[in-house]
């Protein structure tokens, strides 16, 4: 295939937003439930709109946990987050080759946006499906198919790159060849029970990869 569009989840995948959502889980898990959790659970749905996540943890108290959670996770935002290394080269290349660049997440598109500025990458992203955008989120393909749209890229011409199960998932039911990147918090075997078209394990096989897909 050649690639003519790349589209990439945000947190986990463009930006090292992990630790700071882990604070922030751990934050609004003492404040609301009074009790510390494992991070195997408060991780396990990242990737997931975060009332989801929550409804996961305490389906009652699911709406007090996502405000502790954004009262956090705001307040640290800026300080916390940090674009992970090669990324910015990574994505400046894509758009040199013609390429067009999509972000698809599940996190709302004021934050989302905020994570692009504060890493310096926005002036390469083309297009943003954020949780605002759709009423169907990942791993459902409705935001990916939504993004195609709005590049107006077939599916034949899309790559999906992202580092969890759910976007896996919603990459190949979206038809896009898939490329897992286990750099958030799921492992290479989770990863791999949704069967993607390829890992790669660094920002650099990444970015030869992606060039390479490009001049086929």
């Amino acid at each position: 295939m050649k690639a003519k569009c790349v589209l990439f989840d945000l947190d986990g995948t463009l930006i090292n937003s992990i630790p700071l959502i882990r604070e922030s889980f751990r934050y609004a898990t003492r404040k609301v439930l009074g009790r510390e959790l494992p991070d195997k659970l408060l991780l396990a749905n990242v990737g997931k709109p975060l009332e989801e996540q929550m409804e996961a943890i305490d389906r009652e108290k699911a709406k007090d946990l996502v405000e502790a959670y954004r009262e956090y996770n705001h307040l640290h935002h800026d300080e916390k987050v940090k674009c992970y290394p090669g990324i910015k080269r990574l994505l400046s290349e894509l758009k040199k080759n013609g390429v067009k660049v999509g972000v698809v997440t599940s996190k709302s598109r004021y934050l989302a946006l905020r994570g692009l500025e504060v890493c310096e990458i926005i002036e390469y992203v083309d297009s943003l499906v954020a949780a605002d955008d759709v009423s169907i989120h990942k791993p459902s393909p409705e935001p990916i198919i939504k993004c195609l749209e709005t590049l107006n890229c077939s599916k034949e011409e899309g790559v999906f790159v992202g580092d969890s199960p759910f976007d896996i998932r919603a990459g190949k039911d979206a038809g896009l060849y898939t490329i897992a990147v286990p750099f958030g918090p799921f492992t290479v075997e989770q990863l791999k029970a949704e069967s993607p078209d390829r890992f790669c394990f660094s920002v650099s096989e990444l970015g030869k990869a992606l060039t390479s897909m490009h001049k086929q």
